[in-house]
């Protein structure tokens, strides 16, 4: 009988836990930390992203909040180098991407954009002469940032402009503008195979200058992704496709990767940044086969 008591008592201590935890330990939103706000707050006749003792706050205070609530730092800031300077690894199932410069550095961050230009990027996922969102800054947007109010947006765009500028040496330091509206002009000319990649796949979206007919979604002008020399988020776009959502509907481009060699699509790459882009890269079939690599792991 010793042994029934035995494991009468470990039952009981073990309820008693159990019991102890639901009363005293962690809420179910404790392992986000920092700050909680009472969803009272969110409940007002113009609701807001900001906590009530913000509501008087100014754009740059509410903004660095919202920034720091969205964790924009996560992704745009590599351990132990300058916040916000970009440079991080995103290892996604498609392979491996880069987050861009987002300091006030008017070069090679957001210092040179417009107020307005920012806050489309961010509520909208596209800006004239600065690209379309993409990868994890695309699903941002659809699924956060355009769900924002218009001052809230304003009051990001605010903060992130007094960001302390750090220069990216990796980028360049102005977008190229938009690429010649004639096929026969422009960049990437002795690159014939992706030339003919390009006007095969890409030429009736993109369209030859960069900026799209079909959505502004789809312009390649002065998109970070073009204008980065090493060319790996193009080719990775080109290999697995990617998907945005609109108000009006979801919105493809499709994968190329099952119809085109690692040869064509190095090709490909190389001529969309030589075209649109401030230099070309130089990737090989190789590299792009390591890409590949990293989307079926």
């Amino acid at each position: 009988m010793r042994w029934v008591w035995r494991i009468v008592l470990i039952l009981v201590i073990a309820g008693l836990g159990a019991v102890g935890w639901i009363v005293f330990g962690p809420g179910p939103l404790s392992f986000a930390g920092g700050n909680t706000v009472a969803l009272g707050d969110y409940k007002e006749p113009a609701p807001t992203g900001v906590p009530a003792s913000l509501a008087g706050a100014s754009l740059i205070a509410r903004g660095e909040y919202l920034a720091e609530a969205a964790d924009c730092a996560a992704c745009h800031t590599v351990p132990g180098r300058p916040r916000y300077a970009g440079g991080l690894a995103f290892k996604l199932p498609f392979g491996t991407i880069y987050s861009p410069n987002i300091t006030a550095d008017k070069e090679t961050g957001i210092g040179g954009w417009s107020d307005a230009d920012l806050a489309s990027y961010l509520a909208y996922g596209h800006a004239r002469a600065h690209g379309t969102a993409s990868g994890p800054m695309g699903e941002a947007v659809d699924r956060s940032f355009s769900q924002m109010t218009v001052d809230d947006i304003k009051s990001i765009v605010a903060y992130l402009q007094t960001v302390p500028a750090i220069t990216s040496p990796d980028m360049p330091a102005n977008p190229a503008p938009p690429a010649p509206a004639s096929h026969r002009d422009g960049g990437g000319e002795r690159n014939a195979r992706g030339k003919l990649v390009f006007e095969g796949s890409c030429a009736s979206c993109h369209g030859w200058t960069g900026e799209s007919a079909v959505s502004p979604l789809a312009t390649l002008t002065g998109a970070a992704a073009v204008n980065d020399p090493a060319g790996t988020n193009v080719a990775q776009i080109v290999l697995s496709g990617t998907t945005r959502l609109t108000p009006d509907g979801a919105l493809s481009m499709p994968s190329f990767g099952h119809a085109y060699s690692d040869d064509e699509i190095a090709a490909v790459a190389n001529y969309v940044t030589a075209r649109f882009g401030a230099k070309g890269a130089s990737l090989t079939a190789r590299d792009v086969s390591k890409l590949r690599e990293q989307a079926s792991q």
